[in-house]
C-alpha cells in the first residue's frame, strides 16, 4: 500500500493480510488504485473527518469489491467527498452509516453500491451525477430517530442509477427521504419508493421541488404495512416523460404543484393519486397502461377541481371508480372506462377533442365527443373494434360534427355495442 501525503497524490492497494483501513486524519488525494489481484479492503473514516477524492476517483483492476465505511458517532459523522470528475468506480461498495457522502462538481457515482442508514445523507451537487449507481436509503430502525437522506441539487442527475427509498422499520420509525430542487433531474433512472415495513411506521418519500425534472425517469411507489410510499411534485417541478407506477396505499401527488399541473409519459397501478385542483396530463411517451387505483381531488395541499387529460397514441384503461371533480379532456389515443361502479371519470364532464372513448363502464358526467372543427374524435362501446359491449353515460351525450360513433357487430353471438346515456344531442 502507497500511503498519499498530497492533494496529487494517488493511494495504491495490492495484495495484503492487513485489509481493514482506518482514515485518521482528513485528507485529500487524486485518486485511490486497486492493483490487480488486490485484496478486499475495507477503508473505514473517522468521524468529524473528511476524505475527499478529487482526480481520477477509484479505479478498481482488482476483480473483488472494495468497501468503504462512513460513520457516525453519535456526535458528528465522517464525511467522503468526490469532487472534480473522480468516479466512486466499479465493484465499490459504501456503507453510510450517518455520515455525509458527497459528489460535487463533475463527479460520478460510477457502478458503485450505495447503502445510506439512519443520519446518513448522500448528496449531488453541481453537476455530478449517480451514472449506473445502485442506492438504497434506508428509514429508521428506531421510534424518535432520523432516516437516510438524499438529494440532489443545482444541475446533477440521477443519471441511471437503481435507487430505493425504504420507509421506517419500526412503529413510529420515520422514513427515508429524496428530494430533487433546483435543476436537478431524475434523468433515466429507476426509483422505488417503499412504504413503511411495519404498522405506525413511517412511508419513504420522494419529492421534486424547484425547478427540478423527473424526466425520463421510471418512479414506483409501492404500499406498506405502514403508511404507503409517497411521491409529491412541488412548485414548477417538471415530470417530463417519467413513467409513474404507483401501487396499493402508495401515493403521487401534485397539490402542491403550481397551476395548471403536471406532465407525466404514463400512469399505471392501483395506487392512489392526488390532484388538489390541478391538471394531470398523461400519456406523452404512447404507452398503453392500465390504471385501476383512486384519481382523487385533495392532498396535501388540499384543492378541488382536479382533472385529467390524455394525450398520445397509446391507450389509458381506467378500471375502478375515481372521485376527481374537474373533468377529463382526450386529445390524442384511446381512453377505455372499465369500471364496475362509481365513474371511472370522476364527476366531471368529458370531452372529447381527438382519438377514440371506449368501454363498458360507467362515466357520470356529461360527454361531447368532437369539437365540430375537426374530425377524429370517435365515441366506440365495448372494449374494442371486435368485443361489443354497454357504455353507461349517466348524463348527457353530445356529438359535435365531424365527430364518428362506431357501433360494433359480432355475429356469432349476435351482439352489438350500445350506449345508455341521458339523452343524445
Amino acid at each position: 500500500m502507497t500511503v498519499p501525503e498530497q492533494p496529487s497524490d494517488i493511494a495504491t492497494f495490492a495484495k495484503s493480510n492487513t485489509t481493514a483501513i482506518a482514515i485518521s486524519s482528513s485528507i485529500v488525494i487524486d485518486s485511490i488504485v486497486f492493483n490487480a489481484n488486490a485484496s478486499s479492503f475495507t477503508i473505514s473514516s473517522t468521524p468529524s473527518l473528511v476524505f475527499s477524492v478529487g482526480g481520477a476517483g477509484i479505479i478498481n483492476n482488482s476483480g473483488v469489491a472494495q468497501n468503504f465505511v462512513i460513520p457516525n458517532n453519535g456526535i458528528a459523522g465522517a464525511t467522503m467527498r468526490f469532487s472534480g470528475s473522480a468516479t466512486a468506480g466499479n465493484l465499490t461498495s459504501f456503507d453510510n452509516g450517518g455520515g455525509l457522502l458527497q459528489f460535487a462538481a463533475s463527479s460520478s457515482a460510477g457502478n458503485g453500491t450505495f447503502i445510506t442508514n439512519e443520519l446518513g445523507e448522500t448528496k449531488f451537487q453541481s453537476n455530478a451525477t449517480a451514472d449506473h449507481g445502485t442506492f438504497v436509503t434506508n428509514g429508521s430502525a428506531a421510534s424518535g430517530s432520523f432516516g437516510g437522506f438524499m438529494v440532489f441539487i443545482d444541475s446533477s442527475t440521477a443519471g441511471n442509477a437503481t435507487i430505493t427509498i425504504n420507509g421506517g422499520a419500526a412503529p413510529g420509525a420515520t422514513e427515508a427521504g429524496m428530494d430533487f430542487v433546483t435543476r436537478s433531474t431524475a434523468a433515466n433512472a429507476v426509483i422505488t419508493v417503499n412504504g413503511g415495513e411495519v404498522e405506525g411506521a413511517d412511508g419513504g418519500r420522494a419529492n421534486f421541488v424547484g425547478g427540478s425534472s423527473a424526466d425520463n425517469a421510471t418512479l414506483i411507489v409501492n404500499g406498506g404495512v405502514g403508511d404507503g410510499g409517497a411521491i409529491t411534485f412541488f412548485d414548477n417541478s417538471s415530470g417530463g416523460a417519467a413513467r409513474v407506477e404507483v401501487f396499493g396505499s402508495g401515493s403521487v401527488d401534485i397539490s402542491e404543484h403550481n397551476a395548471p399541473g403536471v406532465i407525466v409519459g404514463s400512469l399505471e397501478g392501483d395506487g392512489l393519486v392526488f390532484l388538489g385542483a390541478n391538471n394531470l396530463t398523461v400519456g406523452s411517451t404512447n404507452l398503453s397502461t392500465t390504471f385501476s387505483g383512486v384519481m382523487q381531488d385533495g392532498g396535501i395541499g388540499g384543492g378541488t377541481g382536479g382533472s385529467l387529460t390524455k394525450t398520445g397514441t397509446g391507450k389509458l384503461s381506467l378500471t375502478k371508480a375515481n372521485t376527481y371533480t374537474g373533468g377529463t379532456i382526450l386529445n390524442a389515443g384511446a381512453l377505455f372506462v372499465k369500471n364496475k361502479t362509481g365513474s371511472a371519470t370522476g364527476t366531471g364532464a368529458v370531452q372529447v377533442n381527438n382519438g377514440t372513448l371506449g368501454g363498458t363502464g360507467k362515466i357520470a358526467g356529461a360527454v361531447t365527443v368532437g369539437t365540430g372543427s375537426s374530425s377524429g374524435a370517435i365515441l366506440l362501446a365495448g372494449n374494442s373494434a371486435k368485443k361489443p359491449g354497454t357504455l353507461t353515460i349517466n348524463s348527457a351525450l353530445t356529438f359535435n360534427s365531424l365527430s364518428t360513433y362506431k357501433c360494433v357487430l359480432n355475429r356469432a353471438t349476435p351482439k352489438a355495442s350500445k350506449v345508455s346515456a341521458l339523452g343524445v344531442t
